[in-house]
């Protein structure tokens, strides 16, 4: 009987009516612990992630003929196809480069919202549940993995510092996205008038203290950047619905994010400020000589080391522009490159930034993946939306987030990481399983 009344009950979905009551339990509850620990726990993260992505894709191509039409199935076919691809012609051209088996995980996991976007089995509640359990995860980083008060007190004096999770540029983008999501479901909040709805507004205006806190003390340069496109997209595109669509409630997610600045300025009021300072004008010498055009004397700064593995990374995409170098393309880079200095080949992997990493492993066949992805969730979203299946907030918030995602991954490989992953999949996971929503319902009529 609890089985019966957690599936009908607590994550009720027309899609998940036909699957087995334990299997729904295997689906939701790897979900939960995904979710939760995918970021401060990487045994049980990595785990339950195994589990929801395995029992996910089981369960959309058995138990639902409807979806499993979906021309992203064809996407999802491609992102196996092109690594293949890639490393056949890699051990046709330099076989003594070439990995020894083909890895098509590189691309793959990129499609794990959609294992995510079907346990939420088209529920807006269940999407904010995982993506507040998500949230929560990020706020427990810094006493799991991190340094807990004291990290936070280091901070606060100007320290860069990182909560355990990866590097600092992870951490930013992860309270970033976090920032990002409760300033656009503001709207949610302050327009609720349910029992303790006093209290929602207290832990929502904690949270989003932390987040911008988060997101200033990891001193991120590149998730800055990326915040302040994500916010202008997101100031213009209010303004327009509430002209356009002459829906007012759109207009209001401005003047919180007008709000945002301000809090966003007044932390600054300590002495983070000076090192913020600091930081933002360090290296304009580097940015003037990029414009001068004196590049090769450019030093090897952060900023430097950036530029010069770029242009060393664009020799190499432009000898293999289609297929790439295979899996190991952006490691070839640096270990087969005569103009780097050997003590930045011997600590770097990876070129920060997604889009030239793609293009050295798999060529234009990859980043023609990538943008095919991209375009199809923006579309189908738009849909599902104007059909009144995906809530307008939650479109902001994709919408805000992508114009993000694609700023910061010119400055780091988030999308080669645990971290990038874990935000991608989430966040489309949830806008998915309403494009879902819209498909299951039109066929129906």
């Amino acid at each position: 009987m609890k089985l019966i009344c957690f599936k009908k009950e607590f994550w009720r979905t027309s899609w998940l009516d036909s699957i087995p009551a334990w299997f729904l339990y295997v689906g939701v509850l790897s979900l939960v612990a995904y979710a939760l620990t995918g970021m401060t726990f990487d045994d049980i993260g990595h785990s339950s992630e195994s589990v929801v992505v395995f029992s996910g894709f089981v369960a959309w191509l058995i138990y639902s003929r409807n979806l499993r039409k979906s021309s992203l199935l064809w996407l999802l076919l491609a992102s196996v196809i092109i690594p293949l691809i890639s490393w056949a012609a890699a051990h046709g051209h330099h076989p003594q480069w070439a990995e020894s088996s083909p890895k098509i995980h590189r691309l793959t996991h990129w499609f794990t919202f959609i294992p995510i976007a079907f346990w939420l089995g088209g529920r807006t509640k269940n999407v904010f549940f995982i993506w507040s359990l998500a949230l929560f995860g990020i706020f427990l980083a810094p006493w799991l993995t991190g340094g807990g008060w004291s990290e936070w007190k280091l901070g606060l004096m100007g320290q860069r510092i990182d909560f355990g999770l990866h590097n600092a540029q992870h951490a930013a983008m992860l309270y970033a996205t976090g920032g990002l999501g409760l300033i656009c479901f503001s709207r949610r909040i302050f327009a609720s008038d349910n029992k303790g709805y006093w209290f929602k507004r207290f832990f929502w205006l904690l949270a989003l203290i932390i987040c911008c806190f988060g997101a200033l003390v990891t001193q991120t340069r590149g998730i800055w950047l990326g915040m302040c496109g994500s916010g202008l997209f997101l100031v213009v595109f209010c303004f327009f619905l509430s002209w356009r669509r002459s829906q007012k409630k759109y207009f209001s997610i401005i003047i919180v994010f007008l709000v945002v600045v301000l809090l966003t300025v007044t932390l600054l009021e300590t002495p983070l400020k000076k090192k913020i300072e600091n930081r933002l004008s360090v290296e304009n010498t580097e940015i003037s000589m990029i414009f001068e055009g004196t590049v090769a004397d450019i030093p090897y700064s952060s900023v430097g080391v950036r530029i010069h593995t770029w242009i060393e990374a664009w020799s190499w995409i432009k000898q293999r522009p289609l297929v790439g170098w295979g899996g190991s393309g952006r490691k070839l880079v640096f270990e087969q490159s005569t103009n780097l200095p050997e003590s930045l080949k011997k600590s770097f992997r990876h070129l920060h930034n997604s889009y030239l990493d793609l293009l050295v492993n798999f060529g234009l066949l990859g980043g023609g993946l990538l943008l095919s992805l991209l375009v199809w969730l923006i579309a189908k979203g738009t849909y599902a939306w104007r059909s009144g299946h995906l809530p307008g907030d939650v479109l902001i918030f994709f919408l805000s987030f992508l114009v993000f995602w694609l700023i910061v991954n010119c400055f780091e490989s988030y999308m080669f990481f645990s971290s990038g992953s874990f935000v991608f999949a989430l966040i489309c996971g949830g806008v998915l399983t309403h494009i879902w929503k819209y498909d299951t319902e039109k066929i129906k009529i």
